[in-house]
């Protein structure tokens, strides 16, 4: 049960995460314009973490592959597809072969709370979520649900400037879950997003 003090930290934190939303989104929204490059790219997974590390929202990483790194994603799914004897591994792989930019973003460190005791992790205070944390078949858990949240946040930010009529973007679990055991993004938690339209990353 939340205690009074905590409306407080909530408020803080939903103000916070508001802040983030909007700058995020004018961040995206300055760097794309019309032309979407792979230096664009890194341009804005630079001022994105700027903006987070100014918000002390801490926990989101972001990282671009390349075309090397991308041939690797894709063999590593089409294993991947064998091993956890899920199909839907290689349909995403065809679809990485069908852009040329992965963008990876990730909550660096699921172990971190945001504190508030607010109990949606199912736990009844942030101290037990954190001892019962584990492995899992595909990521360690349980994770904080505001963490998450502002992760979530991020994403949809990025995605929401980054679409237009003629341009589209899929955000994908499987593509993070390969990246992640990949080494590619040091997170606890990775999603990958295929940005069509943009030039071949050397």
């Amino acid at each position: 049960m939340l205690k009074a003090h905590d409306d407080l930290r909530i408020l803080r934190c939903l103000l916070s995460a508001s802040s983030t939303y909007e700058l995020l989104e004018w961040a995206t929204r300055e760097l794309m314009g019309s032309s979407m490059t792979s230096s664009r790219i890194e341009d804005v997974a630079r001022m994105v973490q700027e903006i987070l590390r100014e918000l002390e929202v801490s926990g989101i990483d972001v990282s671009i592959i390349n075309s090397k790194r991308k041939k690797e994603l894709m063999k590593y799914m089409h294993q991947l597809a064998e091993e956890l004897r899920d199909p839907l591994y290689e349909m995403d792989a065809q679809e990485i072969g069908k852009v040329n930019a992965i963008l990876l973003i990730g909550l660096r460190d699921g172990g971190e709370v945001a504190g508030m005791n607010c109990g949606a992790c199912g736990f009844q205070s942030c101290d037990d979520m954190l001892n019962n944390r584990r492995a899992g078949l595909l990521y360690p858990g349980p994770t904080c649900i505001v963490k998450a949240l502002c992760l979530g946040m991020v994403i949809g930010s990025f995605m929401k400037m980054y679409f237009t009529p003629y341009r589209d973007s899929l955000t994908m679990l499987r593509i993070g879950v390969a990246a992640k055991r990949l080494g590619f993004l040091k997170s606890d938690l990775v999603m990958g997003l295929l940005l069509p339209n943009v030039e071949r990353i050397s």
